[in-house]
């Protein structure tokens, strides 16, 4: 005897998840991510961090390092006991703009993405215009006046 197929959003347990739902999972890792990178950009942000001993701590930790992970550990100890302000500012602004990137959703269109997709920023092909500048088909809607 077979089951009725059901009726609503619930994929059959075999089957793959509505697309809404792949999408709300989706969102929840990205924000889950730019929670990290806001988490880290916190952290680096610290007065220690700011200072010449977080160049001397890193130095310590690649010390028994193998070549390949101490030479760039060391290197940039280095860098950033030169320049320990400057170099945790731009760490910490990288963090706070991956995080923000990520979590970041845009509510409108790009200015600078094309209105066709058939148009490139150099001028587009003929093709790409005559798309462009053709009705929509009358089973699509109406594009939304902006």
């Amino acid at each position: 005897m077979t089951r009725p197929a059901r009726a609503g959003p619930e994929a059959p347990a075999g089957g793959p998840a509505p697309a809404g739902q792949q999408a709300g999972r989706r969102r929840g890792l990205q924000l889950g991510l730019a929670s990290l990178w806001l988490l880290d950009a916190m952290l680096q942000g610290q007065s220690f961090m700011f200072s010449r001993n977080f160049a001397r701590m890193l130095t310590a930790a690649a010390r028994g390092s193998p070549a390949a992970v101490s030479g760039p550990g060391n290197w940039a100890a280095h860098l950033i006991g030169q320049h320990p302000a400057a170099a945790n500012s731009a760490f910490v602004a990288v963090q706070l703009l991956l995080a923000l990137g990520i979590a970041w959703r845009p509510r409108s269109r790009s200015p600078w993405r094309p209105r066709c997709p058939g148009r490139s920023l150099s001028g587009g092909s003929a093709r790409g215009w005559a798309a462009c500048s053709r009705p929509a088909p009358a089973s699509s809607p109406a594009p939304r006046a902006r």
